[in-house]
């Protein structure tokens, strides 16, 4: 491990929704016969955060490519329920899925192709996330098109004036008939109602 220092072993079993990524100590022995995945640091959650449906889309190099792994929309869910060692009912990722997200960049080199969205991959949104012609459809609707003008927000010229605002600029702005007679009074504006 010391020859990947910007990797991590994870099991590739031991993936599950909701929890921390299965990120194998330095001191874990590897066990023949079980598939373990050698993973950059920068691609799972940090810490103790828990894995999520777009930490899982992110472990892909190229989620836009037609036939890479897809989370939503696929005839093979990538979830699977199982009982954990508590007796909760837990959400696992299977190794399947977990492999392919990670493996499918070699395909896209072997091919020399890119996901764009005229050959179905959807890169505009997702990818893996809009898998199906109905959810780009949907996506389009509520996000837009990344290809359309940037959005810049509305500037509006700002009017300074000099000094303070006066008791002048109050009387101006508030007419003494909507005062109260306490407040005309307070004010000192008794006899300016009568302009």
């Amino acid at each position: 491990m010391l020859d990947f220092a910007g990797s991590v072993v994870c099991l590739a079993d031991g993936f599950f929704l909701g929890r921390p990524a299965p990120v194998l100590a330095i001191e874990d022995r590897l066990l023949a016969g079980r598939t373990y995945l050698v993973l950059p640091v920068d691609r799972l959650p940090q810490g103790c955060d828990a894995l999520t449906a777009a930490s899982l889309a992110a472990l892909s190099y190229d989620r836009g490519r037609p036939g890479a792994p897809g989370i939503a929309g696929g005839p093979r869910s990538p979830f699977e329920y199982v009982k954990a060692d508590d007796g909760r009912t837990v959400i696992k990722v299977t190794p399947e899925f977990i492999v392919a997200a990670v493996t499918s960049k070699a395909g896209t080199a072997a091919h020399g192709r890119g996901g764009s969205e005229e050959d179905g991959g959807g890169e505009s949104c997702g990818g893996a996330l809009c898998s199906t012609p109905e959810l780009r459809k949907h996506y389009e609707q509520l996000v837009g098109s990344g290809r359309e003008r940037a959005w810049s927000p509305r500037l509006d010229t700002i009017k300074e004036r000099k000094g303070r605002r006066g008791l002048d600029d109050f009387v101006l702005a508030v007419s003494p008939g909507r005062l109260s007679p306490v407040a005309v009074r307070l004010l000192g504006l008794e006899g300016e109602g009568k302009r």
